[in-house]
């Protein structure tokens, strides 16, 4: 049993640090973005601001669970 629990963990931490990942390369396009738009209001800019949020959430939710083990 604690094998399979430790093996969870270890699976949750590398898709908690795969959302990292993408929300850092996200963060840069959308800066990137906004720079070569003008602004926030484009189409693009406000997809990948709301790509963005996606992954945000989904990082703090299962940082969340996992602390909540």
């Amino acid at each position: 049993m604690y094998y399979t629990q430790k093996r969870d963990s270890v699976r949750e931490v590398s898709v908690i640090d795969s959302l990292e990942d993408k929300i850092i390369e996200l963060r840069k396009k959308l800066t990137e973005t906004v720079q070569i738009k003008g602004g926030f209001a484009d189409e693009e800019v406000i997809r990948i601001s709301q790509q963005l949020d996606t992954y945000i959430v989904q990082m703090q939710s299962r940082q969340e669970k996992r602390k909540n083990q």
